[in-house]
């Protein structure tokens, strides 16, 4: 998975076949760096690469960001596939409960940390079993990313998965 690949000139997707494209578009902390000329042409070239993907079956996602100033996808109504990251969504105050009921037959991909510290499930106030379950309820089959800073080791910062059972 590489992330941030239009802000990357030196890393486009140029023909590079993977399972998973994290494709972020246009608000990356780098890209607004680049000079006009330069945003323009990497613009021209995500076109094409979301067509690219579009040709084998693959899905350009939006991830609604948080703290990054001037961010066009900042909730779930801003992204065509959504890419549901509940630490965004519920940061930016994007009630996740609403989002998943309203669209998770929509979500692309989801990805999980608790909030407020981007910690592994059960580290903050978010519960996150209940928006991933209701989003499977809802239609949502793909694969469920975590994307946490861990808080202890890697081995105990799965712990939260053997309370489901």
């Amino acid at each position: 998975m590489w992330n941030g690949i239009s802000a990357e000139p030196k890393t486009w997707w140029g023909g590079r076949t993977g399972r998973t494209l994290d494709h972020t578009v246009n608000c990356h902390p780098l890209f607004a760096e680049l000079p006009p000329a330069e945003q323009d042409r990497l613009a021209l070239e995500n076109t094409v690469a979301a067509r690219v993907l579009a040709a084998v079956g693959g899905t350009v996602l939006g991830e609604p960001l948080s703290g990054v100033e001037g961010c066009p996808l900042r909730t779930a109504a801003d992204a065509l596939a959504l890419l549901a990251d509940l630490y965004h969504l519920a940061v930016n105050g994007d009630g996740v409960a609403a989002v998943v009921r309203g669209h998770a037959a929509e979500f692309g991909h989801v990805q999980i940390a608790d909030p407020p510290g981007r910690g592994e499930p059960g580290t903050g106030a978010l519960p996150l079993e209940r928006p991933v379950a209701d989003g499977r309820a809802r239609g949502y089959r793909g694969l469920v990313s975590l994307e946490y800073l861990q808080t202890v080791p890697t081995r105990e910062s799965f712990g939260w998965l053997d309370s489901r059972e």
